[in-house]
């Protein structure tokens, strides 16, 4: 006789689309969602661009005066940024904005950029394909980088201390001048009544 074992499925949130949310109640319920879902998507990226600006004169600084870890835990934000608002903005469902606007778990930027990398992109998003050499952070995806950056890693510590010559640090500020100036024209479009769809076609034809 064979023992056939069958694997639990888990039932869907009935609150919620996006997979893995516990929520017990609708996120529209939360007065903050509800204003934030007030905003137009024009509204919601001038606002990004607008930290995400701040955040690129910051890097720029650090760049100068050679202040490399600071340069580094900055660029994660940044770049994180920039990766949340191509989800909100082109690649998300509708029912997925309500649990993504609400921040609750599980709402990583891994995930994020995973879905952003797989819908909008292709696969060539430069944070999986890239590949830094030599030095401080040897054969390391950009990816890598990120998780060390965001957690202030004692690997990130070992970057800094290693940069510049163990760090490419034009291709950091090429990196972040790159998002800002994507994030830029993806505002324009969105004030001048371009689409979603048209957005993101000029986006993945680059």
């Amino acid at each position: 006789m064979t023992a056939h074992c069958s694997k639990k499925v888990s039932q869907p949130n009935q609150f919620c689309a996006w997979k893995g949310c516990k929520t017990d109640k609708l996120h529209t319920d939360d007065s903050v969602i509800q204003g934030l879902m007030n905003y137009s998507p024009a509204a919601i990226a001038r606002k990004a661009l607008d930290g995400m600006t701040q955040r690129r004169n910051s890097t720029e600084d650090d760049l100068k005066n050679n202040r490399s870890f600071a340069v580094l835990t900055r660029m994660r934000q940044i770049i994180e940024l920039f990766y949340r608002m191509l989800f909100y903005l082109l690649a998300a469902k509708p029912e997925e904005i309500p649990h993504f606007l609400s921040e609750e778990r599980p709402n990583d930027f891994y995930y994020i950029h995973k879905l952003v990398n797989d819908r909008l992109l292709d696969g060539r998003s430069i944070l999986a394909t890239h590949v830094v050499e030599g030095g401080a952070v040897p054969d390391k995806r950009f990816w890598n980088i990120m998780h060390h950056t965001a957690h202030a890693s004692v690997q990130a510590l070992q970057m800094a201390h290693e940069a510049p010559n163990g760090f490419d640090r034009a291709l950091i500020d090429i990196l972040v001048q790159r998002c800002v100036w994507t994030l830029t024209n993806i505002v324009y479009a969105f004030e001048r009544g371009d689409s979603r769809e048209e957005i993101a076609g000029r986006l993945l034809a680059r």
